[in-house]
């Protein structure tokens, strides 16, 4: 394998240190992508409750019954 990427070096051949640094950056970058989605999640639902709210939607999502039957 190291053939043919020479430039990665297993985590056989890493010291402690080195991998308990590359560990902390995987988990502090792992974090954000949580806090990300989860605020993109907010936002989704705080957009869904704002249409349900508005006459509009109200009047659209009426339609869609009556076309839909239910």
């Amino acid at each position: 394998m190291r053939k043919k990427y020479p430039n990665l070096i297993p985590n056989s051949e890493r010291s402690p240190e080195e991998l308990r640094k590359i560990g902390r950056k995987g988990g502090i970058k792992s974090g954000e992508a949580r806090r990300k989605k989860r605020d993109q999640e907010k936002m989704a639902k705080m957009l869904l409750q704002m249409l349900r709210e508005s006459p509009e939607a109200k009047e659209n999502i009426e339609e869609l019954k009556r076309i839909f039957g239910k």
